[in-house]
């Protein structure tokens, strides 16, 4: 082991990754010329490495590692779970660091077949390691041991140790955290006590459904589930209640009358009357039926939710429902769970009353309390990201779009696979498309942003030379892939999973100069081509079958004049339009599903305001208002300081027009159901004008 100058304090060992994102394992090539070197990207993570790199010393050891995770072949029993393991591939001896950050020479020894380590991992492309520091300095210990001195490695050390809980009973971790949100005191304020009003009032409207009196309509309309049922759900609900009263109050006794069928038998024959028009998809109608049941038994038909239910499973083993189930078969697999929780709880000497408090219990722990999910303590991974919606039913509930919107968008991506999404700005479209491509990918990490403007090139986009310091210290340039390659060589060395590229503002920038041969490979994926910029020895490109690209167009833009008919042909176009639905009424929707009725004018100010302006392709989005909280002093706000700035920029040159979009002017002109302004016979808003004229 080297020492610091002076003798005192061991130098680190390293360990650091080989693999490059396009080029693949480096390893070999690494031991033939004695280096390592570090691939160059565009992370903040990136310089903290190059720091590191500097850091390195005459002597340091080194290992070459690949940190990946396995499930069979193990040589303990992990229960079956996923176990975090680092094979090391070589290792060496620092010979040389030249100081640029990023190469140093080594002398190294390879290792074949490499030698496995397991538990404390890193993915880290540069992982300092030294004796007697990390989380666990006795693990640092053994894992140099191992690296370097060819000791074994004791797994019962970190069986009994900080990776106990992981690979015992999953229940057993699963209840514990439970327990600590119990223990918490915000079981009843935060989870009891609003189901059990909820209850209480849909018990009130099924007291009144069953009776036949004619009250039963806002009875129904008064529980307000929130955080039970998603808002939109509920409105498309009470919608139904409201246009077909017959079929709603058919279906409502067939659900609430206990009459010696079974809870299957009912839900199936309320379901029968409940159009799929209306709501689709079994998970999303399972819902609908289990915050009804509430008003039976709260405490024997608690709420379910799909999301948290797949969750839940995921994370104790319990096993999930069959694929296609019903909304029944659903909803009484989740009661299956909530029963086995409840005993799991009990032997574990945690009381859990009825089946409203294991429900409350579960929903508490997945939101409030954190699971490793398989990783492991101390693998220096990064936190486990945002839930993503469960299915594409959620998904459009959470952009208050209808789910037929979205499949037309999900069939023209694996027909196309590509897209743009043109509209006026603040119709949402950069929104849906991040929010769209996270769920086809099934994983935030396989989806790259980037944005065009008019400097970006090809060299930035595609590949490109970069300036670098040589081994003598001498200027010189380096080829670096931009996010395009990037991304394709993750899609290529992964093509089971879907990788998403999104371009905001696709037409801002000089797309044949940024895109080059692409035009070409969009078109023929699997032809084989020479990159304009082409690495020595390396095969022609073909863009990969599971890279889906989707752009976004600001219609309101003068630049869209510049898309050429090459492009447009290779993209397929979805409109996002304020003429037509389901951009439209999206901001009406917006405001039912947030209890915002009365801000109800916001929306008739908006469509007011775009009949006046009368150019589609600049149109004003719902999204400036789409903010909660939402009163009349906010749109005020908005109205002055974002939509009359925007306004005058497209009306540049017509300053006499702005006088006719004053907020006030507007809203009363269209209470009174007049048509444009000239002819709305409207008393002019000094006021109003004032706001407009001085945007």
């Amino acid at each position: 082991m080297t020492s610091d100058e002076g003798g005192h304090r061991p130098r680190p060992c390293w360990f650091v990754g080989a693999s490059y994102e396009t080029e693949g394992d480096q390893t070999e090539r690494f031991v033939r010329e004695g280096v390592w070197e570090m691939e160059e990207w565009d992370a903040p993570a990136h310089e903290r490495y190059v720091r590191q790199v500097k850091s390195m010393q005459r002597g340091d050891r080194i290992a070459i590692k690949s940190a990946y995770v396995r499930k069979h072949e193990i040589d303990f029993d992990n229960k079956g779970k996923p176990v975090s393991v680092m094979a090391i591939k070589a290792v060496g001896e620092i010979t040389e660091n030249p100081g640029d950050g990023h190469r140093v020479k080594v002398d190294w020894t390879r290792l074949d077949p490499p030698r496995e380590w397991y538990f404390y991992t890193s993915r880290f492309t540069v992982w300092e390691v030294a004796r007697g520091s990390g989380t666990f300095p006795w693990a640092a210990e053994a894992l140099i041991g191992f690296a370097f001195q060819s000791r074994p490695q004791d797994y019962r050390q970190f069986l009994d140790g900080p990776w106990r809980d992981d690979y015992a009973d999953p229940w057993d971790d699963f209840i514990r955290r439970a327990r600590e949100y119990v223990g918490s005191g915000r079981l009843e304020k935060e989870e009891l006590d609003y189901k059990r009003k909820v209850g209480e009032r849909y018990a009130n409207a099924r007291k009144l459904v069953l009776r036949g009196s004619e009250e039963w309509k806002d009875a129904v309309r008064r529980p307000n589930p929130v955080n039970l049922l998603h808002r939109v759900s509920t409105m498309k609900l009470l919608n139904w209640t409201r246009e077909q009263p017959n079929a709603a109050l058919r279906a409502l006794r067939a659900l609430w009358t206990t009459n010696g069928r079974s809870l299957a038998e009912r839900i199936e024959l309320f379901c029968n009357e409940f159009p799929t028009e209306v709501i689709s998809g079994a998970g999303t109608r399972a819902n609908v039926v289990s915050v009804l049941l509430m008003g039976e038994d709260v405490e024997r038909y608690p709420p379910y939710r799909i999301g948290f239910l797949k969750r839940a499973c995921a994370q104790t083993g319990y096993e999930p429902p069959r694929e296609g189930a019903n909304e029944a078969e659903l909803y009484e697999h989740a009661l299956g769970f909530l029963d086995r929780f409840v005993e799991e709880a009990e032997a574990r000497d945690l009381l859990v009353r009825h089946r409203l408090e294991a429900q409350s219990i579960v929903w508490g722990t997945l939101s409030y309390t954190s699971s490793d999910g398989g990783r492991q303590k101390g693998d220096g991974e990064d936190p486990l990201p945002l839930r993503l919606p469960a299915t594409l039913e959620e998904l459009a509930g959470e952009l208050y779009l209808p789910i037929d919107f979205l499949r037309n968008i999900e069939a023209l991506l694996l027909e196309k696979k590509q897209l743009i999404f043109q509209g006026p700005p603040g119709t949402g479209k950069t929104y849906v498309a991040q929010k769209l491509a996270r769920h086809l990918a099934g994983n935030e990490d396989r989806c790259r942003v980037v944005q065009f403007h008019p400097s970006y090139s090809y060299e930035d986009f595609v590949r490109g030379h970069r300036p670098t310091l040589s081994d003598g210290g001498q200027p010189g340039f380096d080829l670096h892939d931009g996010p395009f390659l990037r991304i394709a060589g993750r899609a290529k060395n992964d093509p089971d999973a879907k990788y998403f590229l999104v371009i905001d503002e696709i037409n801002r920038g000089n797309l044949a100069k940024v895109f080059g041969e692409l035009y070409f490979l969009l078109e023929y994926r699997d032809t084989p081509m020479e990159l304009m910029y082409r690495k020595a020895e390396e095969p022609r490109f073909t863009m990969p079958g599971n890279l889906y690209i989707v752009g976004t167009m600001n219609t309101a833009d003068r630049s869209i004049a510049l898309v050429d008919l090459a492009l447009r042909r290779r993209f397929a176009f979805v409109d996002f339009s304020m003429r037509e639905e389901p951009v439209k009424g999206l901001l009406r929707r917006w405001l039912a599903a947030n209890d915002l009725d009365e801000m109800d004018w916001v929306a008739d100010v908006v469509e007011r305001a775009n009949e006046e302006l009368d150019d589609h392709h600049a149109a004003i989005g719902p999204s400036y208002f789409m903010r909660n909280p939402l009163d009349e002093a906010a749109v005020e706000r908005i109205w002055k300081h974002s939509v009359l700035p925007y306004l005058e920029e497209h009306l540049y040159g017509e300053r006499d027009k702005l006088p006719a979009f004053a907020l006030d002017k507007l809203r009363r002109a269209g209470a009174s159901g007049g048509g444009k302004q000239e002819d709305a016979g409207v008393a002019q808003d000094p006021v109003g004008e004032s706001d407009a004229a001085e945007a």
